[in-house]
């Protein structure tokens, strides 16, 4: 959506650094990158990408339920999938 990760790394990293640095490096809120997302879905995206697990969404079936809520997915499809 915006061309870039969500992370701002160094461009060059060790392997064995790679995963460390990804899941301790802040992530840059979508709007911060220049986008004309709405900020109902940056929230979502946003809350999505977060470090911290238990900021996240519980589930994908709780993230499919925001974006349905957003008219992102038809409500439908959001059935379906609850029902799987």
């Amino acid at each position: 959506m915006t061309g870039a990760l969500p992370r701002d790394l160094p461009e060059e990293m060790e392997q064995d650094d790679a995963s460390k640095k990804i899941s301790s490096a802040a992530i840059v809120p979508i709007r911060e990158r220049g986008t004309t997302v709405p900020l109902s879905l940056a929230q979502i995206i946003d809350k999505a990408l977060e470090n911290d697990i238990e900021k996240r969404y519980p589930s994908a079936i709780e993230m499919l339920a925001a974006l349905a809520e957003l008219g992102i997915i038809l409500r439908e499809d959001f059935q379906t999938h609850r029902d799987i």
